[in-house]
């Protein structure tokens, strides 16, 4: 067959229309938590873990514990994406000074997260600040230089941390200046625009009103890195986290809403008053199109965190000014002759003794001041210079009197960065050698602290908190109608702990809101994750909402959200904490608990049960399956607005939703072999119902589990278009 060809000229591709019928997305979670950086009570989409990393950072230590106590946030984003989900949202909560005003009624900033400050090289009087709030910018630092390629002077500003340098520009320094650094947004305001794509900015952001900056003392080269301005208050302070309970998760006006006036409220202040929504209540402006919103999942994981208290910080021990081995040319000459011990405290040449007269002592390298207590990580430690030419060499110690001191580093430079990945006394040794000539060693340390904060222990644990975000979970999904909650229990707790929580959350619904239950249901026990390197292997032991999220998601897109999100292999997953007995699996079942185990298979969830005791409700396969048809019918609905009320209007609902619900049979969403057995659809219209310009349409389903109807009522009055749920 001859090979097609084209003639010379305008070719025309009509793109094939899109497949009307395709099912709505069940796959995509909302994310709510605690981050290292990024915009706050302000929902993002990510659609990888490089995504989130660029928006949000990485992981962050927010108490000590037996092991550090971690925020469950970027774990869980991980979780997810390692375990087939493809698009997320993502909602960063902190005590900014907004949440605190809310809740306060005045401006404070007490307690209230903070962005770092600094100062430009170079520029009289001009300073910028971090892109969002919190402690990550500690260690970051800004230099400036000037950019000629226009012909004029513009602003060109790089941000480092460690070994990672970010830099932006070129920048008008006058506000006029259609390129001006004064039109740079912090990212609470890029991220604002909903059509904002994730990914890596600038970390740097204007401060201050618009001024006209003079970048003449600027040259061509990259200025002296500086910090940030010094800051009094510890590192979670400053992450407006100190402070743990539900107010960090919740919006005031919205905190104690019941289901019915929920969602008319939140529309109110996103539309109308033009309030933004706060914590998990970001569900609401969670944008997704003209239908309903992307998320069909919620996870708050961070809610089941054990708070802290401020930790007594512990004494360091002053180094003492030991000089390590004393050198043989020291004491004698470089001959054959027997060299004497040395004397204890030596700390220069004998000048009584017959020495080479090339033996000397070099000037000795000084220490640069440090704070007494640094965080886990890369410390950079910096010492004066001693005689051109010399070279450092580096000790690290763990006790005071630096026995046991190793040599860990020898060089020119007048700076290295050191790794300390534990809690304790550090301390260091530095001293100079030149042409077989040494110096006196300088001494210096520090402690180490992963926080400032200590983790309440079990025994002091208040569920009080979790149980307030659990409420407001169940019921901004009930309010919303199609979304599913993810919970997880406090990782010491044991099967009498989560009957007693499940119990609780059951009291404090009222009796017309006890359904909510059916939006949610719990997992336990923690997973371990592995993260690290095959070179430093670790793990964190998180909450296990993210790893399930992303098997519900993984079961949507290639199964249908109708099945049950149950025996799934899930990844990254090394070990559970803590180990759940054989004899405790029933208790756990009666609290209707879903357990994470390992079976043959791998790690798995071995039941789908939401928190609701109604037959009906039981399982989440029914509600997925109930929110997926709440969805269908808002989008197969919707065009039938404003049509007349008549046959012709009825007989197409029926045509339409008929080969919908079809599809779902042939599908196996239905337990029933045909549509006689699997659903009824009424669209019959009583003759007040057409005087008023109503149309009710009566929906029926049989899920696989349990064998009955479940009756969904779509309403149309006037313009405005409903969805119920009878049984």
């Amino acid at each position: 067959m001859y090979p097609r060809r084209l003639l010379p000229g305008i070719a025309i591709a009509v793109p094939p229309p899109a497949f009307p019928d395709a099912l709505p997305r069940m796959d995509v979670a909302l994310f709510v938590g605690f981050a290292e950086r990024g915009p706050t009570h302000r929902p993002v989409a990510v659609d990888s873990v490089d995504g989130y990393a660029a928006v949000f950072g990485g992981d962050v230590v927010l108490a000590h514990g037996e092991r550090p106590v971690t925020a469950a946030l970027a774990p869980s984003v991980r979780g997810f994406f390692s375990n087939g989900g493809t698009r997320a949202w993502v909602i960063r909560v902190a005590r900014t000074a907004a949440l605190e005003g809310r809740w306060r009624g005045v401006d404070t900033t007490a307690d209230v997260a903070v962005a770092r400050t600094f100062s430009l090289p170079g520029i009289p009087g001009a300073q910028v600040r971090a892109s969002s709030v919190g402690s990550w910018a500690d260690d970051l630092r800004v230099s400036a230089r000037v950019d000629r390629s226009l012909g004029r002077l513009r602003l060109m500003l790089r941000a480092e941390r460690g070994e990672v340098g970010v830099v932006a520009g070129p920048f008008g320094a006058s506000p006029d200046d259609p390129d001006s650094w004064w039109n740079e947004r912090d990212d609470d305001g890029f991220y604002a625009d909903p059509a904002a794509v994730a990914g890596p900015r600038s970390w740097l952001a204007p401060m201050g009103s618009p001024t006209a900056w003079n970048l003449g003392a600027l040259d061509d080269f990259w200025s002296e890195p500086v910090g940030a301005y010094p800051e009094g208050r510890t590192p979670l302070e400053r992450d407006g986290l100190s402070r743990f309970n539900a107010e960090l998760f919740l919006d005031p006006a919205l905190a104690a809403a019941s289901i019915a006036a929920l969602g008319d409220t939140a529309a109110r202040m996103r539309d109308i008053d033009g309030v933004p929504l706060l914590g998990l209540h970001g569900a609401f402006a969670v944008p997704g199109g003209a239908d309903f919103a992307e998320p069909s999942m919620i996870a708050v994981p961070d809610a089941v965190q054990p708070g802290w208290t401020a930790r007594v910080p512990e004494t360091l021990v002053a180094p003492i000014d030991a000089q390590g081995e004393i050198p043989a040319r020291w004491r004698d000459h470089l001959g054959s002759c027997a060299v004497p011990e040395a004397e204890a405290g030596m700390g220069r040449p004998d000048p009584t003794r017959f020495l080479d007269c090339s033996t000397r002592l070099l000037l000795a390298p000084v220490f640069a001041e440090l704070e007494r207590v640094q965080p886990a990580g890369m410390v950079a430690l910096r010492w004066s210079a001693s005689e051109p030419g010399a070279t450092y060499v580096l000790e690290e110690a763990a006790r005071a009197d630096f026995s046991g001191a190793e040599e860990i580093w020898r060089g020119e430079a007048l700076t290295h960065s050191v790794q300390v990945s534990r809690e304790g006394a550090w301390y260091y040794r530095i001293r100079a050698e030149l042409d077989g000539n040494v110096s006196m060693a300088s001494v210096t340390g520090f402690l180490v602290q992963d926080s400032a904060w200590e983790a309440v222990a079990e025994a002091a644990y208040d569920p009080e908190p979790m149980l307030k975000v659990r409420i407001a979970v169940l019921r901004a999904c009930a309010a919303i109608g199609d979304q599913f909650a993810l919970l997880s229990l406090p990782r010491h707790y044991r099967a009498a702990d989560a009957a007693a929580h499940v119990a609780t959350l059951a009291e404090r619904l009222p009796q017309n809101e006890v359904r909510a239950l059916s939006h949610a249901g719990l997992y336990h026990p923690w997973i371990a994750s592995p993260v690290g390197s095959a070179i430093a292997p670790d793990w964190l032991v998180v909450p296990p909402e993210g790893v399930v999220a992303g098997t519900f998601a993984r079961r949507a897109r290639q199964r249908g959200a109708w099945l049950a999100p149950a025996n799934i292999p899930i990844d990254d997953v090394v070990a559970l904490s803590p180990v759940v007995h054989d004899r405790e699996r029933e208790d756990f079942a009666r609290a209707r608990i879903n357990l994470m185990r390992r079976a043959p298979i791998g790690f798995v969830a071995t039941d789908a049960l939401t928190l609701s005791t109604e037959y009906d409700w039981g399982q989440i396969n029914v509600r997925r399956l109930m929110s997926l048809l709440r969805r269908v019918c808002v989008r197969w609905g919707a065009p039938f607005v404003f049509e007349p009320n008549g046959d012709t209007t009825r007989r197409a609902i029926e045509r339409s939703f008929g080969h919908m619900l079809d599809d779902l049979v042939r599908r196996g969403a239905f337990a029933g072999k045909g549509k006689e057995d699997s659903y009824r659809l009424s669209v019959d219209a009583s003759e007040s119902d057409r005087s008023n310009g109503r149309l009710v349409i009566e929906l029926a389903v049989a899920p696989a589990q349990p064998l009955r109807f479940l009756t969904l009522v779509l309403a149309q009055a006037g313009e405005r278009f409903t969805v119920a749920e009878e049984r």
